[in-house]
């Protein structure tokens, strides 16, 4: 066993034990719960990009959708333009 003191930024001093056979597992569990915890990070940062290229492929298919839909009404538009024209033209005694 090894006394170890360390002295934080407020001044004070902790003394504590230190086993000097334990220290490499102990330095082993730190380093594995940090890569537990960037593993879960990066599931987090995965599912993000899924649901967003998800989004954008169906965004992207309603916007076609929209433009097709838009073509038509101005295509109707156009005729009822027409027809509404010529009724007033007959109106009119022409």
């Amino acid at each position: 066993m090894m006394s170890v003191g360390k002295i934080n930024k407020y001044g004070f001093s902790f003394w504590f034990m230190v086993n000097i056979a334990d220290l490499p597992f102990n330095l082993i569990t730190e380093v594995g719960q940090i890569g537990t915890l960037l593993q879960a990070l990066g599931l987090v940062v995965l599912i993000t990009i899924i649901f967003d290229v998800i989004a954008f492929v169906l965004n992207r298919k309603r916007l076609k959708e929209i433009a097709i839909i838009k073509k038509d009404m101005e295509r109707i538009e156009g005729k009822i333009n027409i027809l509404v024209g010529q009724k007033k033209l007959k109106s009119l005694g022409q």
